[in-house]
């Protein structure tokens, strides 16, 4: 079964950095992301990746004890066990307490400060107009950086989030996917079109020069290059596989991995939709 994710909160180039699934190439990428990333102590950047409330809170009670006194490292591995249970104990009813209240946990990861999402300058929709996220006012916005020869991790999210829409029903009409080119060289608009409407009504594919790309990506904290040559003909796109969502008021707050489930995607979208 699998866990849920806290709304614990992480900074979106660290977490663009830590979510990079690249598409058949090595991470050689993540290093730079990371060092560009504000700093953290070890502590807290191990805590912050726990999966869920019993795993942080034990996390933290581990981390507590880094630097102690040979006596007093005696004392603390004999008080860490019952510290720990404590803490378990303790997340487990404040779980359990957050699931009959009604609150939501997410699947997905809250940034920590959400932002105005940045917009979408230089970039065309698939029908040649001008792309700009005022036009979704209201709704949520789910953005996808992939391309239409993608072998795998595109068709895999675009299917994704298909099925969470439908989940949906009536309210999918109030989120909009816009699937952003790296590869603008063979994704004409046209393509971009054909490719995007194969999912749903709500998908529109976003396209650039590659400068225009470069420069949006770089402000979603989105990593992509011309990979390898294929020995049939063409090439592939190596490229940050994530999913990152805008809410109805136009911040972008929440970063899905690509490897989240359809159902639990979907309910993270009817809670961004009130």
């Amino acid at each position: 079964m699998r866990q849920h994710i806290t709304a614990h909160r992480v900074s979106l180039t660290t977490h663009a950095a830590e979510l990079s699934d690249i598409d058949g190439a090595p991470r050689r990428s993540l290093s730079v992301r990371a060092a560009a990333a504000p700093s953290f102590s070890p502590t807290i950047a191990t805590c912050r990746i726990a999966g869920d409330p019993v795993r942080l809170i034990g996390c933290m009670a581990m981390n507590a004890v880094e630097t102690p006194t040979e006596k007093s490292r005696r004392s603390a591995v004999r008080f860490l066990p019952i510290a720990i249970g404590a803490l378990v104990i303790v997340a487990s009813i404040a779980v359990a307490v957050s699931r009959m209240s009604g609150s939501h946990i997410y699947a997905g990861t809250i940034l920590d400060s959400p932002t105005v999402a940045p917009p979408l300058t230089g970039m065309t929709l698939d029908t040649g107009e001008a792309a700009d996220l005022s036009a979704y006012a209201g709704k949520v916005v789910v953005i996808f950086f992939g391309y239409t020869s993608c072998p795998d991790i595109c068709p895999t999210t675009m299917s994704t989030i298909s099925s969470a829409l439908d989940a949906l029903g009536d309210r999918a009409g109030d989120v909009q996917v816009l699937f952003v080119s790296v590869d603008p060289q063979r994704d004409t608009g046209p393509v971009l079109e054909q490719y995007t409407r194969y999912w749903g009504a709500n998908f529109a594919g976003v396209r650039g020069a590659i400068g225009a790309t470069t420069e949006l990506a770089d402000a979603y904290g989105v990593y992509f290059e011309r990979g390898e040559d294929l020995d049939g003909g063409g090439y592939v796109m190596n490229h940050t596989s994530a999913m990152l969502g805008i809410d109805t008021d136009g911040n972008l707050g929440i970063v899905w991995s690509n490897d989240t489930e359809a159902d639990t995607l979907g309910d993270d979208l009817a809670e961004l939709l009130g």
